[in-house]
């Protein structure tokens, strides 16, 4: 092999190619003539199209060139679409317009999503959100051959993903400011009157904490709950008593995921007896099927699972990726027990031997807890570097902060090691997937225990001699960029810095954050004005002068989440300051970069600006 200094290697995955791999996958939906899922395509500016499978041949896009598939409530958006058999109901993100199948049915007052139909069509139940100031949500029923709106609900919050069984029994979720749905929400059932199309018979299920994703099999209502154990598990509701689906389900086994968009289905009934379910165990994934309520775990080589499943024809549908391919969409076949790639995936640069594989390890942290993260090693199957010289360190951290990343194969994590960078993918404390009890350590302590666990990841791997503790880097979005940003002002290790749309000035988002997320600072960081000194104090706006660490930012100019002036205040105050800083805003971005152009850029920038200081 040659000698080549790490973060020097050349590599066949360039920004060009991996924006290319950046198509993303996800929201599979099914009705009785085929399986669909959205298709985002970054060379189109990251519009969104829905594709169709009917079991044979390859699947095909059937959304018209001037649509752009999604919408925005909360933001987020999710819910974005429905099929039903030769009718498929879809909202365009661009005019907020509902359409049945190329047909307007609403003029984009409203954003439209997570639909449900009753079974003649003639009704299509979604949550509406008006965007007005105050935003408003409420939950409607669309007439689907006039497109007129009727108000069911609005004395609520929040509303999401509400779901019709054949009899006309509605369940759908409901959560109160200042709350988020993943801390306490309700779900609501009700009998839905097609005739005087209102809502009848109300009742409500609230247990402790989190519960989400109801649905219906037959008259029987499933829906996923932590209130008994912290970690979440599938329960079925009988005769008022919540009563879990498995009778051995494993104590650490997690399928609460936080409902950042709408309509996430993490489990699918096959029939009466059988419910295939997806759920994580310390940050790996899994699927298995709960048979007469004890659960299997399938033997599948998959390690990380999107966040929908269906069960289609005697197939299990999802999203999963292995730890050396990318995230597909796969047909499982519940009677061969074979698996068929339905999504087509772009042509991998990355030889075989190319590919660094996750390594999970846990660690104490600097205040004695425990965290965990993935450890990636560079790898090259034509390069090393110099005899006794260690690999520079990228600290990532998810956004969220209440989320998670997983371990299954990511391009953007090999395009670091291919080049000899080592990269540690942090699920610092706050993270899903691991039980209530540790996500919840992130209340009141955000910028600290997240800090900390980042900092004390990258110790942990330079004291293990993996890693060069003079080259360490941090890179993070959203919020994940002001983990980094803290990094920078509370500790003096880190050489150079990534902040893609991160929060440095909590003030002023207090004063700029979207609804979704006005209550989510007071459990994060303390209720406002009176933890108002905490506000500064965790602000690393308030701490420059501590901060030492060339930082390059990137943030784009339509982001409603993060606004682009968290950005510029921090690029100006490092530049005042005399440190090496970039800033490089691009238009038509929103949270969340979704253009081809736009990941080459922040890539080829990123690489060049820690090669220049390393």
């Amino acid at each position: 092999m040659k000698q080549q200094p790490y973060t020097t290697w050349p590599s066949e995955l360039t920004p060009e190619r991996f924006a290319k791999s950046a198509a993303r996958k996800g929201e599979i939906r099914c009705d009785n003539t085929a399986v669909y899922w959205m298709l985002q395509h970054p060379e189109e500016k990251g519009r969104q199209v829905i594709m169709r499978w009917d079991g044979s041949g390859p699947a095909k896009n059937i959304t018209a060139d001037n649509i752009d598939i999604g919408n925005r409530i909360n933001e987020y958006g999710g819910g974005s679409y429905l099929p039903c058999d030769d009718t498929v109901f879809y909202s365009d993100r661009k005019t907020n317009k509902l359409y049945s199948d190329d047909k307007p049915l609403t003029d984009g007052a409203l954003a439209l999503g997570a639909a449900t139909a009753t079974s003649d069509k003639r009704f299509v139940i979604m949550v509406a959100e008006e965007k007005t100031t105050p935003v408003k949500q409420s939950l409607v029923a669309i007439d689907a051959s006039n497109g007129e709106t009727i108000t069911l609900d609005d004395n609520i919050d929040f509303y999401a993903n509400p779901q019709l069984n054949q009899d006309n029994r509605l369940a759908y979720l409901t959560w109160q400011m200042p709350e988020m749905p993943w801390q306490n929400s309700t779900i609501h059932l009700a009998g839905f009157d097609a005739q005087q199309c209102k809502l009848a018979h109300q009742e409500s299920i609230a247990l402790p904490g989190y519960q989400s994703q109801a649905s219906w099999y037959n008259d029987t209502l499933y829906f996923i709950s932590d209130h008994e154990t912290g970690f979440g598990q599938l329960y079925c509701y009988n005769n008022g008593k919540a009563i879990p689906a498995c009778n051995n389900w494993p104590s650490d086994a997690d399928m609460a995921i936080p409902m950042w968009n709408l309509a996430q289905q993490t489990y699918a009934v096959i029939d009466e007896n059988s419910i295939a379910v997806i759920f994580a165990k310390l940050g790996k994934h899994y699927c298995g099927i709960i048979n007469n309520g004890t659960l299997e775990v399938l033997d599948l080589p998959y390690v990380a699972y999107g966040d929908h499943i269906v069960h289609w024809q005697g197939r299990l549908i999802f999203q999963a990726a292995t730890p050396l391919q990318p995230f597909a969409i796969i047909a499982y076949d519940l009677s061969t027990q074979q698996t068929q790639m339905l999504s087509q995936l772009p042509e991998n640069p990355l030889q075989e031997d190319d590919i660094s594989i996750a390594q999970t390890i846990g660690f104490l942290t600097k205040d004695g807890a425990q965290s965990h993260a993935f450890y990636y090693p560079p790898k090259h199957h034509a390069y090393t570097s110099e005899p006794d010289t260690l690999p520079p360190l990228m600290v990532v951290s998810h956004g969220g902060p209440t989320s998670s990343t997983h371990c299954g194969f990511a391009y953007k994590i090999q395009f670091w090691t291919n080049r000899g960078f080592a990269v540690v993918d942090v699920n610092y404390r706050g993270s899903t997937g691991y039980g209530r009890d540790y996500w919840q350590a992130l209340k009141h302590n955000w910028g600290v225990v997240d800090v900390c666990d980042a900092v004390s990841a990258a110790d942990y791997l330079a004291d293990q001699g993996l890693a060069d503790n003079n080259k360490l880097l941090i890179r993070g979005n959203s919020a994940g960029g002001f983990l980094t940003l803290n990094a920078l002002t509370q500790y003096d290790i880190f050489t150079a810095a990534a902040v893609y749309y991160g929060i440095g000035d909590l003030l002023a988002f207090l004063d700029l954050t979207h609804r979704f997320e006005e209550g989510y600072n007071a459990w994060l960081l303390g209720p406002y004005p009176e933890q108002k000194q905490l506000y500064i104090d965790r602000s690393p706006i308030n701490h420059v002068e501590q901060l030492n660490t060339p930082t390059i930012f990137f943030h784009g100019l339509d982001d409603t989440v993060v606004p682009p002036s968290q950005s510029e205040a921090m690029y100006q105050a490092l530049k005042t300051k005399g440190i090496a800083t970039q800033l490089t805003t691009f238009a038509g971005e929103g949270h969340g970069f979704r253009g081809a152009q736009t990941l080459v850029d922040t890539l080829e920038q990123e690489l060049a600006f820690y090669q220049k200081v390393l």
